[in-house]
């Protein structure tokens, strides 16, 4: 696989499952007319107990998109 141009990073805060997709559904919509190799999607997902990870997972077979879950610490 080719090395991306263009690294996409977003921060989610718990439980922001419609925003995300809502966002995510909107980037790909912008992105269609890339090719897939030049961009990817990074999601920092900071603890959301909602569907944040199926959205991610969904996505995935749109765009290139790496899930990573980072759990509050307390």
């Amino acid at each position: 696989m080719n090395k991306p141009l263009l690294s996409i990073i977003i921060p989610v805060a718990p439980n922001r499952q419609a925003r995300l997709q809502a966002v995510l559904s909107r980037l790909s919509l912008n992105m269609a007319t890339f090719p897939d190799h030049t961009f990817e999607v990074l999601i920092a997902d900071g603890g959301s107990t909602d569907g944040t990870r199926e959205v991610c997972e969904t996505m995935q077979r749109y765009m290139r998109l790496k899930y990573v879950y980072l759990p509050i610490r307390k």
